[in-house]
């Protein structure tokens, strides 16, 4: 025979346990409180990010376009078009190879066409240009000059810049 083993617990809680229904009530309710504080503060990141983000590619583009503008005008002989003001830049150049030196609106994308080649575009795919001004400026103390007027816009995010430099033909 196997002897069994009774074993016997008297154990007496006498301390209260647990929570109260106002205590959980009221943590659940801060709990809440702080996750959406914290997903408020993250998404209002994120957008920010978003929007420097997209601010940061309009300037980079502006910065390149108007380097490009800027050299090509400086190079060139004789500024064809605009006649007084316009949306589209011819520059007659010294080099023949890129005569006439262009650069033009297709849609939103700012282009530039060398000689008889196709345009290039000068803008990237989520970066507008939503308007572009080229003034012609003679001025019979200092000669040629061009004022460049772009606005940028972007596919992202609703921003607008306008940007704007004014550039002396070099005789």
């Amino acid at each position: 025979m196997v002897p069994t083993f009774k074993i016997m617990l008297n154990i007496s809680i006498k301390s209260k346990s647990g929570f109260t229904l106002i205590e959980a009530t009221l943590y659940i309710a801060i709990s809440s409180i702080l996750i959406l504080v914290m997903t408020n503060l993250g998404f209002s990141f994120f957008a920010s990010r978003q929007k420097s983000l997209a601010e940061e590619e309009i300037i980079e583009n502006a910065y390149l376009v108007f380097n490009k503008i800027t050299r090509a005008v400086r190079t060139a002989r004789n500024i064809n078009l605009p006649l007084d003001s316009g949306s589209e830049l011819s520059l007659e150049m010294k080099d023949s190879q890129v005569n006439p030196t262009r650069f033009y609106l297709d849609g939103t994308t700012l282009m530039s066409a060398y000689g008889t080649g196709g345009g290039v575009a000068l803008t990237t795919d989520s970066v507008r240009v939503t308007d572009l001004e080229f003034e012609k400026i003679v001025n019979n103390d200092k000669g040629v000059s061009l004022k460049i007027k772009i606005n940028f816009s972007s596919d992202r995010q609703d921003i607008n810049l306008p940007f704007e430099t004014t550039v002396a033909l070099h005789q």
